[in-house]
């Protein structure tokens, strides 16, 4: 048998006849063939010629703890303080002497400030409608429980007014740790404590340093009372309250009637800017002197000392003439230049202040905020 092989050349195709060749281009035609084959069905592996790479270990989430909250402590309705005892263990309701703050609602601090001195026959339990009131429009209220019954050795050592300096004294040196603001604040006074907030504004160091005896605050600064507000406010003219209310102040003044009203005739008599001139008073009535605004009004340090007032009357008629009291005082004040304010209310009367069935109240507070806000603000 005679196998037939192509052989390409470049001039064409001839056939040859040798047979070992024959078979040789056979097996290399079905070698290449199959190799082709398995090249096409079957895929080809490669081995990798790197290390896998390292696997970087991922820590487990964490979820942050939520910051503790705390929350903000409430600021409390009302505190006492036995400003004159205040070391004392006993139940506070047992003293004579102690003081309450109460603090306004919705409102930050500091707080400006009313240091409230009710008059000697008002018991503080029944200025609840004005404090309330003053809260109402963002003052805190410093009310003050003070002895009225005298307790004097000697003439004129009137113990309420030892008591009244003690307790502004514990203000100034300890409103700022009660959140009170100390460039905004006034003493508020009705009937007698109008009186002894007007005295209080304008009192020497001499007298601070003699009423303060005992007392475990320490002086204030002259000066610091920033504003007198006074409701019907006794302003002890010898000619007016002081004479229709003779027994009383002699009672509290630890002196007789016959010797007060003996004393009042000769201040009468003499004009009130020569009352602290050396020599022109006896010893008693100079002592009496000094316990009325009369005396300080017409100091010569009144002009650097003294505060702005304002005083809040009616036209009411009884044991005093409001109106009266209010009219000579304001003379006083212009005489010497110091700066005041009257604010007149028809129809009230002393006790509608704290009256439950006056709105009194309200307006003596919306009267006196406007006078702050135009002063201190």
């Amino acid at each position: 048998m005679r196998i037939k092989v192509l052989d390409i050349t470049r001039s064409g195709v001839k056939a040859r006849g040798s047979g070992l060749l024959a078979i040789f281009f056979v097996f290399l035609i079905i070698a290449t063939g199959c190799q082709s084959s398995s090249a096409e069905s079957a895929p080809v592996t490669v081995e990798a010629t790197q290390p896998p790479p390292t696997a970087t270990p991922i820590p487990p989430t964490t979820v942050p703890e939520p910051s503790p909250t705390f929350a903000e402590e409430a600021v409390p309705e009302v505190i006492t303080i036995p400003f004159a005892d205040p070391d004392t263990a006993k139940d506070i309701t047992l003293l004579s002497r102690w003081l309450k703050v109460y603090y306004p609602v919705d409102t930050s601090a500091p707080y400006p400030a009313i240091f409230m001195l009710p008059g000697w026959s008002y018991p503080p339990s029944q200025y609840k409608r004005v404090v309330e009131a003053f809260r109402a429009r963002g003052y805190a209220v410093v009310l003050v429980n003070y002895r009225t019954k005298s307790r004097a050795e000697e003439a004129f050592d009137y113990p309420g007014g030892n008591d009244i300096h003690c307790a502004l004294a514990w203000v100034v040196a300890e409103g700022r740790t009660y959140d009170l603001d100390m460039d905004r604040w006034v003493v508020f006074g009705h009937t007698y404590g109008g009186m002894m907030a007007m005295m209080m504004a304008l009192e020497d160091e001499a007298v601070w340093a003699d009423a303060l005896t005992g007392c475990s605050y320490p002086q204030p600064a002259r000066g610091a009372v920033k504003g007198v507000v006074t409701y019907d406010a006794l302003m002890g003219m010898p000619d007016g309250a002081l004479q229709t209310h003779v027994g009383s102040f002699a009672q509290l003044w630890n002196v007789s009637p016959v010797e007060l009203s003996g004393m009042m005739e000769t201040l009468n008599e003499t004009q009130p800017f020569l009352w602290h001139k050396p020599d022109m008073l006896n010893e008693n009535t100079y002592k009496l002197a000094q316990q009325l605004p009369l005396y300080w009004i017409h100091h010569p340090d009144a002009l650097r000392y003294a505060p702005p007032f304002l005083f809040i009357y009616d036209d009411s008629v009884g044991r005093s003439d409001w109106s009266a009291e209010t009219d000579a005082m304001m003379k006083h004040l212009e005489s010497v230049g110091l700066d005041a304010t009257a604010h007149f209310i028809e129809g009230a009367t002393a006790g509608d202040l704290i009256s439950s069935e006056a709105d009194v109240a309200a307006l003596v507070v919306e009267i006196t905020d406007a006078f702050i806000r135009e002063f201190f603000q």
